[in-house]
This record gives C-alpha cells, sequence and structure tokens, in this order.
C-alpha cells in the first residue's frame, strides 16, 4: 500500500514574535499596538522592549508526505511461519517561512539551530523478518543537512588571530 499527502498552507494573521528592532520602528513610526511595548525613562530613553507573541505574520508551509508499505508471506527458513515486512516513509518540506507586515521574509526549512527548526528531508525505512514468534527489527534514517541559523553570516572583514570556518 502506499500514501502521497501533497500540502500548501497559507496562514493570514499567523501568531509571531516581533523583534525588538522592529517593535521600536514600529513605535517610533507611531503605531499604537507597538508603542505600548517600549518603555522610556524621563529622558525618552528607550529601557525595555517587550516581546509578545502577536498575530501580525503570514505563515507558508508546503510539502509533500509519502508512506509506503509491503507485507508478505515467505519460506526461507522453514519449519514455522515466516513473513517480512518493508516499510518507508519520507517528507519533503519544500516551504516553512513567515513575512510579518514589517516584509521579513524568513524561511526555516532546513534550518537546524532554532525552535522552528525542520528539516527539508526527512526518510525512515523499517525491515521485519518474523519467523515463527521472533522478529528481526532493522531501521535506518536519514535527515538532510541544514544551516545552523540563516540569519547568521560571516563577517567580509578578517580579524586577526580568529579562525573562521572559511579559514581554519
Amino acid at each position: 500500500s502506499a500514501s502521497v499527502d501533497y500540502y500548501k498552507i497559507d496562514i493570514a494573521d499567523a501568531i509571531d514574535k516581533p523583534t525588538p528592532q522592529q517593535i521600536v520602528d514600529a513605535a517610533h513610526g507611531g503605531d499604537p499596538q507597538y508603542q505600548a511595548l517600549v518603555k522610556l525613562d524621563a529622558a525618552n530613553n528607550i529601557v525595555e522592549v517587550d516581546q509578545y507573541f502577536i498575530n501580525f505574520a503570514k505563515q507558508f508551509i508546503q510539502g509533500v508526505d509519502i508512506e509506503a508499505s509491503y507485507h508478505h508471506g515467505v519460506n526461507l527458513i522453514g519449519g514455522g511461519p515466516e513473513d517480512v515486512a518493508v516499510r518507508l516513509y519520507m517528507t519533503d518540506l519544500m516551504k516553512n517561512a513567515t513575512l510579518t507586515q514589517f516584509g521579513t521574509y524568513d524561511e526555516w526549512a532546513g534550518q537546524v539551530g532554532t525552535m522552528r527548526s525542520l528539516p527539508k528531508q526527512k526518510y525512515t525505512a523499517n525491515f521485519t523478518y518474523n519467523y515463527s514468534g521472533y522478529s528481526l527489527f532493522l531501521q535506518g534514517r536519514y535527515i538532510s543537512h541544514g544551516i545552523l541559523d540563516h540569519t547568521l553570516t560571516q563577517s567580509a572583514v578578517a580579524i586577526p588571530g580568529v579562525q573562521t570556518i572559511n579559514n581554519n
């Protein structure tokens, strides 16, 4: 048997957390929703920026899930009931992105270092052999490579004495 599920989900007014800089910029632009999140001292210096999850973004998720299985009786050893079963699972996450009201587009598919982390591809394969009350089960998994955080970039300016991933 096999199953293929394609999904494409677009959410308006998704819940997300704006960055402190986005909050300050919106408050400075006169948005009362964000002005309430910026605390100023008597000299109008920022002393605190409150971050909350609010409905201010759009969420886009798209991908494919595939599952296939095969089960059949066999006669390899003899002397008792035997069967084999194979099961495969696959997920291909094409998009997992947010678009904020500030125009910030973040693609999270393939990141591995954040709470929103989901790999682009995942595969799991199971093999089971049953013989007269005994079972052998094997499982393999693959998770595609990813990046720690897409918002981090390497400086173009070399710092003396510091090794980077491209200079080691």
